[in-house]
């Protein structure tokens, strides 16, 4: 029986990913750069903890600066990442927005008329896999990051006040006195609203998963009602 594998499912979304820049599209590769950027930023921050903290006098102001720009730098490459996703769509919001939809339901469609070349009976037993997993998946990753993704830029703009609420402009030697429990808090909430867009590329990608399978298995003629009844029957 022809087997139907996810690994050739997720590469066909992530050419329709290259391809496209609709509002449908997952932008898992410019959600992994704006994670890796973030992460980075929570490496500058360790970076300049290790220079006010472990080391003295020059050295460890020196360390701390460091830090504090290789911080700054994952900041911005974060910022210039969304705003070159975000500011191409503000000439022509409705417009661009709804072309988007049109092109991905047509790619979407040529996906569906894919996965109904493989046996009914093998895209409803992935599909029901898959609802199970997309329900484990969405629970895990609510328990680690909770709702942090939607917060917008909020948590990078606490985890730069709970390091410089204290330092005046011009005091640069104040600049590497960052405090233990500040910046350990200013780490966590990077690396935390990292994570968050990791898991919110994947949430995604499974969510567009699911669609398909239940497109292709209402064309093959199965019912998603009764699938849903059978996966909850299974958990």
């Amino acid at each position: 029986m022809k087997r139907l594998r996810f690994v050739d499912l997720d590469a066909k979304l992530a050419a329709l990913a290259a391809r496209q820049g609709g509002a449908a599209s997952p932008r898992a590769a410019s959600k992994r750069w704006e994670a890796h950027f973030l992460l980075t930023a929570a490496v500058g921050v360790a970076i300049a903890l290790i220079g006010a903290q472990l080391l003295s006098g020059t050295l460890g102001l020196t360390v701390a600066l460091l830090g504090i720009a290789v911080e700054f730098a994952g900041v911005l490459g974060f910022g210039t990442v969304v705003l070159r996703q975000e500011i191409p769509k503000l000439r022509r919001p409705r417009e661009d927005f709804a072309r988007g939809l049109d092109a991905d339901r047509a790619e979407f469609e040529r996906l569906v008329a894919w996965l109904r070349a493989f046996p009914a009976d093998e895209i409803a037993r992935s599909l029901r896999y898959l609802r199970v997993r997309q329900d484990s998946l969405h629970q895990r990753t609510g328990l680690l990051t909770g709702g942090v993704e939607r917060l917008g830029v909020l948590p990078i703009l606490i985890a730069l006040y709970l390091q410089f609420k204290d330092w005046r402009f011009g005091d640069w030697q104040a600049l590497g006195d960052i405090t233990l429990v500040g910046g350990i808090l200013a780490m966590f909430v990077l690396m935390m609203f990292a994570l968050g867009y990791l898991a919110v590329a994947l949430r995604v990608r499974l969510d567009l998963m699911v669609y398909l399978l239940t497109e292709a298995a209402t064309a093959a003629g199965t019912s998603p009602h009764v699938e849903d009844s059978e996966a909850h029957a299974d958990r």
